[in-house]
């Protein structure tokens, strides 16, 4: 395997530093239907477990560096008012999965049909 070592990325009119992409760009994102289950659509996701109503959990393909400095993002499509969120899968911060939770106007744990998430970081 090769290894390139850049200081910037250019397609030739707009220019990067490298470090976009190795300190923190988006590391996984899925869109997932929770009423079905099924992954429509991811980036380092290798699978979705569907826990209960409205609750999974996403492994990832290659791990996080750190939970520290992992950003989580969530939201769904349906407009159901509740509470769309990811948190620590099994109560713990995990490098190598993440859970999500969608919730009614009445915060009841419910499915939705389309719901998005991106996780931001540094692969380990």
């Amino acid at each position: 395997m090769s290894t390139l070592v850049v200081t910037n990325i250019s397609d030739g009119t707009i220019t990067t530093p490298s470090t976009v992409v190795t300190d923190g760009g988006t590391t996984a994102w899925w869109q997932y239907d929770q009423a079905t289950p099924s992954v429509h659509d991811s980036y380092n996701i290798s699978s979705v477990n569907d826990d209960a109503a409205g609750a999974s959990t996403a492994t990832f393909t290659s791990n996080v560096a750190a939970t520290t400095v992992m950003r989580r993002y969530g939201g769904s499509l349906d407009n159901t008012g509740g509470t769309h969120r990811l948190f620590p899968s099994g109560g713990t911060l995990s490098t190598s999965q993440v859970s999500q939770e969608t919730t009614n106007s009445g915060n009841t744990a419910t499915d939705n049909a389309r719901t998005g998430w991106e996780v931001g970081g540094q692969l380990a």
